[in-house]
C-alpha cells in the first residue's frame, strides 16, 4: 500500500515523496520499480514530469533511529507538506524494543508520534495547506489505552497490544488538531484513517498469534479483500482532496 500510495504521488502529483524505512534494500527495490512503471507509461512531456523519490533510513523499533531520521529531514528538506504515518507492525508476538516499550505500542505509535512532534515546526512552517496523516484501523474499536500496563505485561495479547495503538493513533490525531487550534496554528490539516481489510504482509505472524493454520484461512478470503490500490484510496483522499483540506481531526473510512 505504501509503494502504491507513493507511486501516485509521484507520478501524478509530481511530489518530492521521501520513504522513511527500515530496509533500504527494499526501498531501493520499490524506488526502481516506481521509476520503470512511470517511465514506461511513455510520458515525455516535460510538463509532466513525475516528482523525486528519496529514501531515508528509519527503524521505528529504535526512538534513536526515529530522532535521526528526523534530524535529517531538517536538514535536507526546506519544507514539509504532507507527512503520511503509514508503517506498522500486526499481531506480533511479545517483545519489547531497544526502548523497553512493547513492539505495538512503540511501532505504531509512539515512534510515529515523536516523528510527528518533530518534524511539526518544519510542517508548520510550509503552511498553510500542509498535512499530517495517521493510518490507523477499524480495529480501534476494540481498544482501550492501558496507562497502568501500556506495555501488557501483566495479561499480553498481540489483539489487544494491536487495537490500543490504533486506538493510540486516533487520539493522538484528535488532540494534535485540538492543541494547533488553542495555539491559533491554522492551515495545518490532521487526519485519521482505516485504509480497509488490505491484501498486506502484516498477516505473517497470525499462526503464533492465533492458531496453527490461521493464515492459511486468511488466504481462502483474500479474494475478498481490497488490493493495495485500493486501500490506498483512503490516505490519498486525505493526502490531496480538497474537500478534505477543508476538514481536521477527524477519522475516515
Amino acid at each position: 500500500m505504501t509503494v502504491i500510495t507513493t507511486f501516485i504521488l509521484h507520478k501524478y502529483i509530481c511530489a518530492r515523496v521521501i520513504l522513511a524505512c527500515r530496509d533500504i534494500n527494499k526501498a531501493t527495490e520499490a524506488v526502481n520499480d516506481i521509476k520503470e512503471t512511470t517511465s514506461s507509461a511513455g510520458e515525455k512531456n516535460s510538463e509532466d514530469k513525475p516528482g523525486q523519490l528519496v529514501i531515508c533510513q528509519l527503524d521505528l523499533s529504535s526512538l534513536t533511529s526515529v530522532k535521526n531520521c528526523a534530524q535529517h529531514l531538517l536538514k535536507t528538506e526546506p519544507a514539509i507538506h504532507i507527512l503520511i504515518n503509514n508503517a506498522g507492525v500486526f499481531l506480533h508476538p511479545f517483545e519489547k524494543t531497544e526502548n523497553g516499550f512493547e513492539t505495538h505500542i512503540q511501532v505504531n505509535h509512539l515512534a510515529h508520534f515523536l516523528l510527528t512532534l518533530l518534524l511539526l515546526p518544519r510542517i508548520i512552517e510550509s503552511g498553510p495547506g500542509c498535512r499530517i496523516i495517521n493510518v490507523s484501523s477499524a480495529a480501534h474499536l476494540g481498544g482501550n489505552i492501558h496507562f497502568e500496563d501500556l506495555n501488557l505485561e501483566r495479561s499480553y495479547s498481540p489483539v489487544r497490544a494491536y487495537c490500543q495503538s490504533k486506538l493510540a493513533n486516533i487520539l493522538f490525531t484528535k488532540e494534535l488538531n485540538k492543541q494547533l487550534i488553542a495555539a491559533e496554528i491554522q492551515g495545518i490539516h490532521v487526519y485519521s484513517l482505516h485504509p480497509g481489510v488490505v491484501k498486506t504482509e502484516l498477516c505473517r505472524y497470525m499462526d503464533a498469534s492465533f492458531f496453527r493454520g490461521m493464515t492459511s484461512i486468511v488466504r481462502l478470503i483474500q479474494p475478498f479483500m481490497k488490493t493495495a490500490e485500493q486501500g490506498a484510496q483512503t490516505t490519498l483522499y486525505c493526502a490531496v482532496d480538497e474537500n478534505a483540506g477543508k476538514e481536521s481531526g477527524l477519522y475516515y473510512e
